[in-house]
């Protein structure tokens, strides 16, 4: 499937896989969430302190009534404490690769999650990994951070991009300072919280053409909302909206 099929009536990215009914950001997740149909897949990725790239959503662990950084860790000693805590550690995003190539109909998109300036080694292993495998047609990066968006402009500009808009960013006073950084990145999509997205924005968004797909959408109720706006492209924990193509007229 090519990203331009983003553009159908409705599009559904199955938030983290399938997370009501597997265990979020895992391999079975992603897997369980195609086997329902969604269209697209969500997943969270970021780097251990050894240069690993996991999925993993949250940028630290709690053991042993301790927070200790995702960025601050190794991924053996990420491992020894899910061990510990009798759950399976976060997968390699290697693992995830063999299903993008299984699923040429799935849009895959990718979230980096970084604080950082230089985010030199995970944008070239995902670089890396989507050309050498020809899966980049499939796949969106996105992040919140716009400094990494800019470095992947810079050193992977065959990517296609989305820039995340979240609580903050979305306060109507930043809203000027949003459009400059916007214009400066010249992202494929927006990926805004739903909740906190000015009509003033959106309006600016789609009079320049930019795809705005929200998240995350768990409700009818929300969906119409949306849909009102004139957004159709979904994030969303709840499966039943894709579940075997069921249709949401």
């Amino acid at each position: 499937m090519s990203i331009n099929h983003i553009k159908s009536k409705y599009f559904y990215f199955a938030h983290r896989g399938a997370p009501w009914v597997k265990d979020e950001n895992t391999v079975s997740s992603f897997n369980k969430a195609i086997d329902l149909g969604c269209q697209g897949i969500e997943m969270d990725i970021q780097k251990t302190l050894d240069n690993y790239i996991i999925i993993f959503h949250d940028d630290h662990i709690m053991f042993e009534n301790s927070i200790h950084q995702i960025s601050g860790l190794t991924y053996s000693t990420i491992k020894y404490m899910f061990k510990k805590k009798n759950k399976p550690a976060p997968p390699q995003f290697d693992t995830i690769i063999p299903t993008i190539k299984q699923n040429p109909d799935v849009i895959f998109n990718i979230e980096i999650k970084s604080t950082t300036l230089n985010n030199h080694v995970i944008i070239k292993h995902i670089k890396h990994k989507l050309t050498t495998n020809n899966v980049i047609d499939q796949c969106i990066v996105s992040s919140f951070n716009f400094f990494l968006l800019l470095q992947i402009k810079l050193f992977f500009n065959e990517a296609t991009t989305a820039f995340i808009l979240g609580k903050k960013r979305l306060n109507p006073r930043k809203r000027l300072i949003n459009k400059l950084i916007i214009q400066a990145l010249n992202p494929n999509y927006i990926h805004a919280n739903w909740k906190y997205l000015e009509n003033k924005l959106l309006v600016w968004l789609q009079n320049k053409n930019i795809g705005v797909h929200v998240y995350t959408v768990n409700s009818m109720e929300i969906q119409h909302k949306m849909i009102n706006r004139g957004i159709n492209v979904f994030f969303t924990d709840n499966h039943t909206f894709y579940s075997n193509n069921i249709s949401k007229d």
